[in-house]
């Protein structure tokens, strides 16, 4: 019945990606003992170091577009978290056939330091972050909105304090360095300092006296 545990099916009533997690579309043929657990599975299982240490798996009679949930864990605790996750699912149980994006599994770097294994939109089933205004930018985990401050704050002469809008960048803060980066804006100019070392298209990283004469 599993071909494939690295990604979700695509929606029911469509063809599953050749990759996707294939799962039977008929609600009542999932049919597995026990109720859902109302709780994530526990850190303990979703210890990884790399995206391929992870996987994604689906709870519910019905697929995640369509009132199941998504959880990620690690390839060793998959089996387990899978039959913590049963659900009784009646014969004659309708599903609704809303289309969503795929869900694909990444190892996240946290605030502590340490690496879960959770779950993001997959990027190539919408637009690449690169084209996203601010707000559709922060509504997509797998992309991040980075902000500049210009000038420098060090400088002692801050301009204009309050961060701005630079750009949206794939992969999010677990993908960008921590160092604070001076970069100048190719199409008007504009200097501006980063938190980070990822830059939005159309930026390009300046030695810091550019932005702190």
């Amino acid at each position: 019945m599993i071909s494939n545990l690295r990604q979700l099916p695509g929606p029911r009533g469509r063809a599953a990606p050749a990759v996707a997690l294939t799962l039977l579309a008929a609600c009542g043929a999932l049919a597995p003992d026990g109720p859902i657990p109302a709780t994530p599975p526990p850190n303990s299982m979703r210890t990884c170091a790399a995206d391929t240490d992870c996987a994604v798996y689906q709870a519910g009679c019905c697929d995640h577009c369509n009132g199941g949930t998504v959880f990620s864990v690690n390839q060793a605790s998959l089996a387990a978290a899978q039959r913590d996750h049963v659900a009784t699912c009646p014969a004659e149980l309708a599903c609704t056939l809303m289309g969503c994006a795929n869900r694909v599994p990444v190892c996240a770097k946290q605030a502590d330091g340490s690496s879960l294994c959770d779950h993001i939109a997959d990027p190539s089933s919408g637009p690449p972050c690169s084209a996203l205004a601010e707000a559709a930018c922060a509504s997509r985990p797998d992309c991040a909105a980075m902000t500049y401050t210009t000038p420098l704050e060090s400088c002692g002469n801050v301009a204009d304090p309050t961060p701005q809008f630079g750009g949206c960048v794939a992969g999010g803060p677990r993908t960008c360095t921590a160092a604070e980066t001076c970069a100048v804006q190719e199409a008007s100019g504009t200097k501006g300092v980063f938190p980070s070392g990822c830059l939005p298209a159309g930026w390009q990283a300046a030695d810091t006296s550019v932005c702190c004469p």
